[in-house]
């Protein structure tokens, strides 16, 4: 996210993949969502978040002390061009400045009231800063200051998205994501941007450009995630990774165009060393959300929810140190869990686990390899212990810093299944309490009770104990009466079904035509409408002139919400019209298309 700094090649990364060099930092009982970092030097940066928190470190993340005591305001993110000048964005619309390190901070309006979610400067004078409103009625904004900060001009209003971040390669080109792929771009330090274009379905929530032509973005949903690449300046686009299992990215850093990492929910932190070619998932035994990552020379720090701040240093040796499990942890009989450690010798070693009656080996003599699977054992206990020693000197070991927890194995425990109707649609939600071994759930209906049809799936989040939250919404339905029920199934193919919610889908009273979505688009965009009885409908495409240059719908149609979508073939960019026409009913709307 931050400037480029360039660090030594990672062969340990690269050749032990379960060998991780990320390790918590003490935070001084800071426990606030952290929200982005920018270092100087790898001993010099700040971290920034909610509560408010500015926090600082002058030794490499040894000690913090939180700057910020004169507002209430959230930040949400940070950068520094030197020592002594940097800005911070706030959650309600304020930009602040420092010249002192951080010590006193003049507070700025940026011409709205919604979060800054992301500030950048070239020099000391000349920077952007993005905002977005992200709920209700989203917008974005790109202000642009050529005076420090004093006073920021609106140079980009966008509705119906948001920005999230914004980065810069050199003085000059610049790159700003955001909502539904969201992308605008400078040539000229952010005097004036060029866009929308639209280069993903997803949320981008982080984009980084090593240098002038390559540039990566990275983002997805809470069950997905997603990473793209450019290699010629943004004006394309590819997708290089798309997975389930990781779920959402909300950082990304790159130390050049091959190596670099990527941050997100569930203590995710992935490493490329080949461009994005493959990636290794680097473990930290964290189960909440990694905002942000930053790396400067051959040292990184990642940070995110509960006040959780890592570090990476590829020239520290480290001693022998448990990672996983460490304490008040939950692990399942028969299941499968990671042990992780650290620990920068070669030499082999000894892992063993106790619930209170001495210790149990595990394996001896095993490569250190950062990481080990362990099939639970049958035990009911809160007092067990993961010991790893040094295999041919017991005297050089490590142990879990609290008990942990190894309960009966338990299935998926729904506590909720819920449906909603909703302008012709079945809103599906339900969340479960604990998971083991849960691949996912299918999504059936019925009209009768009786024959259910498999409508979709939804994955699940594997072995867990945290409260966990689904959603899937059954659209473009008649009016009538649906039942709906969850195939729970695990990843041995065993299943379960949940109980049967009822819904009723009542058709529409009145005719009606909405204003298509996406506006603006490109390529194509959705129109929807209703109708309460079935009628021949018609909607027709015009230009500025009145011409008829496309028909999308054209035929009989039961009563209902429906869809069509609009693709333009070979249309110029600009202002077209779209007329429904169903009886004596008829209604006209506008919609922008932009290249």
């Amino acid at each position: 996210m931050k400037n480029v700094f360039y660090i030594c090649t990672l062969l340990v990364v690269c050749s032990q993949a379960g060998f991780t060099q990320w390790v918590p930092l003490p935070t001084g009982g800071i426990n606030n969502y952290l929200t982005d970092t920018h270092f100087i030097s790898a001993d010099t940066g700040w971290v920034v978040g909610r509560g408010p928190a500015i926090l600082k470190t002058t030794d490499g993340g040894s000690n913090w002390i939180n700057q910020f005591t004169t507002t209430s305001e959230d930040i949400s993110s940070v950068f520094f061009i030197n020592g002594m000048t940097g800005w911070v964005g706030g959650y309600a619309g304020s930009i602040y400045k420092t010249t002192d390190g951080g010590t006193t901070w003049a507070q700025k309006s940026s011409g709205y009231i919604h979060p800054v979610s992301q500030v950048k400067f070239s020099d000391s004078l000349r920077g952007s800063a993005v905002i977005g409103k992200w709920d209700g009625f989203r917008y974005g904004a790109i202000v642009h200051t050529t005076n420090g900060g004093e006073n920021w001009i609106s140079k980009v209003f966008i509705d119906e998205y948001a920005f999230i971040d914004l980065d810069f390669y050199d003085n000059e080109n610049g790159w700003a994501v955001g909502t539904n792929g969201l992308l605008f771009k400078t040539t000229n330090g952010g005097d004036s941007w060029m866009g929308p274009q639209f280069i993903s379905d997803h949320w981008l929530h982080d984009v980084h450009f090593p240098d002038k032509f390559t540039g990566y973005a990275v983002g997805g949903t809470s069950h997905n995630d997603i990473i793209l690449k450019t290699t010629n300046s943004g004006i394309s686009w590819t997708v290089i990774r798309q997975s389930f299992s990781n779920r959402l990215l909300a950082g990304t850093f790159f130390v050049d165009t091959e190596t670099g990492w990527a941050v997100g929910l569930d203590g995710t932190i992935l490493v490329t060393t080949n461009g994005g070619v493959t990636w290794i998932r680097q473990e930290t035994n964290v189960p909440s959300l990694f905002h942000d990552v930053f790396m400067v020379d051959s040292t990184g720090y990642a940070v995110g929810e509960l006040g959780k701040i890592y570090k990476y240093d590829s020239n520290y040796q480290y001693p022998l140190t448990v990672i996983r499990p460490n304490g008040n942890e939950i692990f399942y009989s028969s299941t499968q869990e990671y042990i992780n450690w650290v620990w920068s010798d070669t030499s082999n070693v000894t892992i063993e686990y106790s619930y209170g009656t001495g210790w149990n080996t595990i394996v001896t003599n095993y490569p250190n390899t950062g990481e080990y699977m362990w099939t639970v054992p049958n035990v009911n206990t809160n007092q067990a212990l993961v010991k790893i020693s040094k295999a041919d000197d017991s005297g050089v070991y490590d142990m879990s810093n609290y008990p942990f927890n190894i309960r009966p194995f338990i299935p998926v425990e729904l506590v909720s299944f819920n449906a909603e109707v909703w302008s012709g649609s079945v809103a599906l939600s339900w969340s479960t309490a604990s998971e083991v071994n849960n691949f996912g759930f299918e999504i059936q209906r019925s009209i009768d009770n009786t024959d259910f049809l498999t409508l979709g799936f939804v994955n699940g989040y594997g072995t867990t104990t945290e409260l966990n939250h689904y959603t899937y919404t059954d659209q473009n339905l008649v009016p009538g009466k649906y039942y709906y029920r969850l195939k729970q199934v695990d990843f041995d193919g065993t299943f379960e079904y949940s109980n049967i919610v009822e819904a009723e889908v009542v058709g529409p009273v009145d005719f009606s035509l909405n204003q298509n979505y996406p506006n603006p688009f490109n390529p194509s965009t959705v129109i929807s409408f209703s109708i309460p009885v079935s009628e021949y409908v018609t909607i027709k495409i015009y230009d500025m002139l009145g011409n008829e240059v496309g028909v999308i719908v054209n035929e009989e149609l039961p009563a209902g919400t429906h869809t069509a979508e609009f693709e333009t073939n070979g249309l110029s960019s600009g202002t077209y019209f779209y007329r429904m026409q169903a009886g004596s009913y008829s209604d006209t709307k506008k919609m922008i298309f932009l290249k």
